[in-house]
């Protein structure tokens, strides 16, 4: 707990306003010689990104997908209802054909990753999880390289335990004529092992999301 708010509050006040980011920002975020990259928030949040190896809360309001119905803003504070914890969120909004999916994310607390920390969406239960949830990685990661995390979700008030794996497959690739874009793996399972999703995502600069598949149903 204490660890988490020490990284907290050393986020909030690395709170500025970044510049607009460039080509070569997002080139120097690749290492030539070690194969690995470093992996801002702005990569997921379709941001501008000053190129700076620190992970800023950096105000977001982006939209994209195909309609626009997909929105980013934050950072702003919330108080998670089952453990207390005041954190620092970011809101993601997708306003499917079925109805509004909504979802809160953080920064865990060793900075490795984004986590989810709260999701309501049409014709389920609105789901908590502590802030180890980790959905998107974030800082210095190489490829191929694969992270778990262990986390609980909360639901219609039951704890579950949950593991998480990211499986960083490609850290940078040109998809849809956009330069470094990213593509990993996210797989959950439950206490006994059995795979509850694997999905794969790919994100690139300046454009938040842009590829999504469900491998459980491939």
């Amino acid at each position: 707990m204490k660890k988490y708010v020490l990284l907290a509050s050393m986020l909030v006040l690395s709170l500025t306003w970044g510049c607009a980011s460039s080509r070569m920002a997002w080139k120097n975020s690749v290492g030539q010689d070690s194969g690995g990259r470093f992996i801002p928030i702005e990569l997921w949040s379709g941001e501008d990104w000053s190129g700076a190896a620190t992970l800023n809360l950096q105000p977001a309001a982006t939209s994209f997908g195909k309609r626009d119905h997909k929105k980013i803003e934050g950072p702003k504070q919330w108080k998670h209802p089952i453990s207390g914890e005041t954190l620092w969120v970011y809101e993601r909004r997708n306003n499917t054909t079925k109805g509004l999916k909504r979802q809160l994310f953080t920064v865990n607390p060793d900075g490795s990753g984004l986590a989810k920390v709260y999701d309501e969406r049409p014709d389920m239960p609105t789901r908590y999880f502590s802030a180890n949830a980790v959905l998107f990685p974030l800082g210095q990661w190489q490829k191929g390289e694969k992270r778990t995390f262990t986390f609980d979700e909360y639901v219609d008030g039951k704890t579950q335990k949950r593991t998480a794996t990211v499986y960083m497959r490609r850290l940078s690739f040109t998809y849809k004529d956009v330069k470094y874009s990213m593509k990993y793996d996210w797989i959950c399972t439950d206490d006994q092992g059995n795979t509850l999703f694997h999905e794969r995502y790919i994100y690139g600069p300046g454009q938040s999301l842009m590829y999504f598949k469900d491998r459980l149903k491939e």
